[in-house]
């Protein structure tokens, strides 16, 4: 429920009711949400939720499917599909501009 900071005020044991019995109650200011008001057990929960240690970034995708099963490598130096296209291998040195020329005409 939403209570403005007015109301709030002058029904605070009210505000204080309404959270513990239907959970968490927003106070605005100037028609903003300002605070929410919870029940202390709820804080409490809350908190333990925030406390508990995290897995890093990497435990979690160490945690991930370990099968590879239907991956195809690619790339010039994978031996799968090369997406330059066939025969060709995409390099530096390997364009056109550079058809006909020797290490003797740079």
């Amino acid at each position: 429920m939403r209570w403005s900071l007015q109301d709030a005020k002058n029904g605070f044991s009210a505000l204080v009711e309404a959270a513990r019995r239907d959970g968490p109650q927003t106070v605005t200011k100037r028609g903003l949400p300002a605070v929410v008001v919870v029940a202390a057990d709820e804080f409490d929960r809350l908190r333990r939720l925030d406390a508990r240690p995290r897995e890093s970034f990497v435990e979690f995708l160490l945690a991930g499917p370990k099968s590879d099963a239907g991956l195809v490598p690619s790339g010039p130096n994978s031996g799968g599909p090369n997406p330059s296209g066939p025969g060709r291998s995409g390099g530096a040195g390997s364009g056109p501009s550079d058809a006909g020329r020797d290490s003797g005409d740079r």
